[in-house]
């Protein structure tokens, strides 16, 4: 049968008669074989019409193909650049610039800094900044972050050609001498710009840091650290043979580190103040543009530096009578420490018997320094800093910084 009811003339089996017999002779038809029907055709796919890119897309996409442009323009040379130089140093007069650097004659503007490589951080603003700029402390100490520069009075001409022809008797040798009266500002200079190693002296920034943070009460002076051997460090001091578990408060550590340069104290509060990125941060922000912190002590190599001049305004800035820096119990405090260190035989063994003086020392194979505050009996002071770039452990430093110690003194007691 067609789908209408009307029958098919070609099929066999749709006509009545044979229906019939089947019916009146009980047999069973036999199954009319299943009709296939013819297969539909798919309907042909509608075309895809393609949305148009809204502006949103497009400022997106836009902003995407810029950040690969800038990858691709700064940010891959200057990363290649930084491999090439990390493993091919060029040479500079025979010695290579990594040579130099972790030499005596350190200087930051020697080319390619590569302590810079190995330390990536520290150029990184310490943890109290803020878009490069350091939070202000004035809130809670009522102190500023910068240190009041050092004021240039007379060139004391005279005293620089007495130490120039003492110089003359120490040819193997290569000082820096700084001398500042806090009272005149008279000055003399010898090499106090350039950038030397400083070893132990570094530690003057050290401590300073840490007053500035207990003044920011970010901690307490009393606060206690636990010796572990993650600090535990060679050279000076004597806790490197402490046991471990022991406990110190945070004045405790500032004591021996400046007055017995235990290095292992020095560790210690460096990881207290946020580590060296946060002292490098400090000294930026405190204005000294031309010292340091670049490895934990002991600084054998001499990679941590300072210039005279640095160590000079730092000094200044401690004993400042107008407290513009540090409060006067953190002043208080820094000059009762710096006032009883061990290391008398350098500056402190040219002055007379009953003068004062507050210093920090530093020692290392390639160089022999100390620097302080004189406190004459007049009641006047004066700022000297000497550092002495010498043959490996000469002994010459030595015995140079006492002589010019006591042409300094001498030479201020009669001007002051």
């Amino acid at each position: 049968m067609y789908r209408d009811n009307t029958l098919r003339k070609d099929s066999y089996y749709d006509y009545p008669v044979y229906n019939k017999y089947y019916e009146s002779n009980a047999v069973t038809a036999p199954a009319k074989p299943k009709q296939d029907r013819p297969a539909r055709p798919l309907p042909a796919p509608k075309p895809k019409r393609r949305k148009k890119a809204s502006a949103g897309n497009l400022v997106v996409r836009m902003f995407i193909l810029s950040v690969l442009c800038a990858l691709a323009y700064y940010i891959f040379p200057f990363s290649c650049h930084t491999l090439a130089s990390t493993f091919c140093i060029s040479k500079t007069n025979n010695v290579s610039q990594k040579e130099s650097l972790c030499s005596n004659n350190f200087s930051p503007k020697s080319g390619v800094d590569y302590n810079a490589f190995i330390n990536p951080t520290l150029s990184y603003s310490s943890n109290y900044t803020f878009m490069n700029e350091r939070l202000p402390l004035e809130a809670k100490t009522g102190k500023k972050a910068k240190m009041t520069p050092i004021k240039y009075g007379e060139n004391l001409t005279d005293l620089e050609n007495k130490l120039n022809t003492l110089g003359k008797n120490y040819t193997s040798l290569k000082p820096s001498v700084f001398v500042w009266s806090i009272d005149n500002y008279g000055y003399a200079s010898i090499n106090s710009k350039e950038t030397y190693s400083c070893a132990s002296i570094i530690k003057l920034p050290i401590l300073i840091q840490l007053y500035k943070s207990v003044e920011a009460e970010q901690f307490g002076i009393n606060d206690i650290m636990t010796l572990t051997e993650y600090y535990r460090s060679s050279g000076s001091g004597n806790m490197q043979y402490s046991q471990a578990g022991n406990r110190y408060s945070l004045y405790q550590l500032a004591t021996l580190m400046i007055q017995d340069s235990d290095n292992t104290a020095t560790n210690m509060l460096i990881s207290k103040v946020g580590s060296m990125n946060d002292i490098n941060a400090a000294l930026k922000n405190w204005g000294i543009k031309h010292t340091s912190v670049r490895t934990w002590l002991p600084d054998l190599t001499g990679n941590n530096y300072t210039t005279a001049e640095d160590l000079a305004q730092m000094l200044y800035n401690i004993t400042d009578d107008n407290n513009s820096f540090l409060n006067v119990n953190s002043q208080s405090d820094i000059i009762n420490i710096m006032g009883k260190v061990k290391n008398v035989s350098l500056i402190k063994s040219g002055l007379p018997e009953g003068v004062d003086f507050i210093h920090k020392t530093g020692d290392i194979g390639s160089m022999l320094g100390d620097a302080g505050v004189v406190y004459m009996p007049s009641g006047l002071r004066y700022i000297v800093v000497i550092m002495v770039q010498r043959p490996h452990n000469d002994g010459s430093a030595r015995l140079y910084i006492q002589q010019a110690s006591k042409i300094i003194y001498d030479y201020m007691s009669n001007r002051l």
